[in-house]
């Protein structure tokens, strides 16, 4: 009898587990770009940039999320390659917005103001730093895809205001 007990009990505990974790939202996944930047000491060919990306407050629609990862040149690696860090926010967060016939899935508009640092690894120091508006970046659930990036960004080795386009970028939750 205490056997039945014990597995009515392990099974109850099973199906409430897998409940809540069907209900948790997404809270963290990784994320892939293609910039370009007109900067004194940052090389004029494209970066790839690659990170990984975890959401504050995951339930939210207006979530800060924090990022770390790198900026990658083109292969052969000849120009120096750059770790990020930053933080964004979404401006925004529209469900019934205009283009939303134009995509497969769900979507939401949710634009995004984010900063971030950039280390210059060849060289082991801060290599300066950017804030960027994402204008267009729309939101399916799982995923983001946002186009045209606009970034202020600061060369602290020059000394310099420069700017920075991200051609795309994809945003992928994993957990």
């Amino acid at each position: 009898m205490r056997h039945i007990k014990l597995a009515i009990l392990a099974v109850m505990l099973l199906f409430s587990m897998d409940s809540f974790l069907a209900a948790s939202p997404w809270v963290a996944g990784y994320r892939v770009g293609l910039d370009g930047y007109d900067v004194p000491t940052i090389s004029t060919d494209e970066y790839w940039s690659a990170s990984l990306f975890a959401d504050l407050m995951p339930t939210s629609r207006f979530s800060p999320s924090v990022h770390v990862g790198f900026l990658l040149p083109p292969y052969p690696f000849e120009e120096a390659a750059y770790a990020t860090a930053g933080a964004s926010i979404p401006l925004a967060y529209w469900l019934g917005h205009p283009l939303r016939s134009l995509f497969r899935r769900d979507s939401a508009y949710a634009p995004v103001f984010g900063v971030q640092a950039l280390f210059d690894l060849g060289h082991m120091r801060l290599g300066g730093g950017s804030a960027n508006l994402q204008p267009l970046r729309f939101d399916f659930g799982d995923k983001q895809v946002g186009i045209l990036s606009i970034q202020l960004v600061y060369d602290t080795v020059a000394d310099q205001w420069g700017w920075g386009l991200r051609i795309f970028e994809i945003s992928h939750y994993l957990w």
